[in-house]
């Protein structure tokens, strides 16, 4: 049997060649780096002219991801491998092919990366390369699953002390806290103390009135929840190259 590896990068180089702007989603950012590799030896053999295949994932400088998305958009490049980054919330133009390296665990996640081609009333075309994972497995076997069921509802904790926290620091900046306020079913109250204590926020009487100059919500991660970020630096020979840079839940494993 054929791996779902060469399998995605067969049908990715038979769209691309075909004139096709292609998007293939890989489950890692190994993958990614493998996926992208194999395509470029094709299309980018010649150092001489422009590249025709980009990788995008986190893990990357702003400055690389900007140029990235600014190229997508432009239509210079002709085929992406990312891993979900490109998911959602990039404007990367319009394609024709999205190719799914194995599933992406929920109906979802499927359908928001099919959904990134033929966004501009064209035809397109969306192909899910089965791996030998289970789950995977299952589906090639029952696709009367996949197509019968519907996108799942997205849970939050939402009284996690991080998210609560945030939304509070929005709230706060919008309105005054007043009294033994509650946000949701929480009382705000020692949260509010804790913003005292950070000195974004200032308690006169049962008022909390929010002092800082920065606008809380710009600082909010639709994507995480733990602060910063840390930067992959490389020291060999004595360099001090920075690389990439990656959040608090990618590190252990970068």
């Amino acid at each position: 049997r054929a791996s779902a590896r060469s399998q995605s990068n067969r049908i990715a180089r038979l769209a691309i060649k075909s004139g096709m702007k292609t998007l293939v989603f890989a489950q890692s950012r190994t993958m990614v780096e493998v996926l992208t590799k194999y395509l470029k030896d094709v299309f980018d053999s010649d150092p001489r002219k422009p590249a025709r295949i980009r990788a995008y994932r986190g893990g990357y400088l702003p400055k690389e991801r900007r140029a990235a998305e600014r190229e997508m958009r432009a239509g210079t490049i002709d085929g992406i491998v990312s891993t979900s980054a490109l998911e959602l919330g990039v404007d990367i133009g319009s394609l024709d092919v999205v190719v799914l390296n194995g599933y992406p665990g929920s109906v979802a996640a499927t359908w928001q990366r099919f959904g990134r081609a033929g966004r501009r009333q064209q035809s397109a075309l969306g192909v899910l390369v089965a791996s030998s994972d289970p789950l995977d497995q299952y589906l090639v076997r029952h696709p009367e699953f996949f197509q019968g069921a519907t996108p799942e509802h997205a849970r939050i904790q939402p009284d996690q002390p991080l998210i609560l926290l945030d939304h509070i620091r929005c709230a706060a900046f919008e309105l005054p806290f007043i009294g033994d306020a509650m946000f949701g079913t929480e009382v705000a109250t020692p949260w509010l103390d804790v913003l005292d204590e950070e000195g974004v926020l200032h308690r006169e009487g049962d008022r909390w009135e929010w002092i800082a100059d920065s606008y809380p919500a710009i600082a909010v991660s639709l994507r995480s929840v733990a602060d910063g970020n840390f930067v992959v630096v490389d020291r060999t020979d004595g360099r001090q190259t920075i690389i990439a840079e990656v959040d608090y839940t990618a590190a252990p494993v970068t």
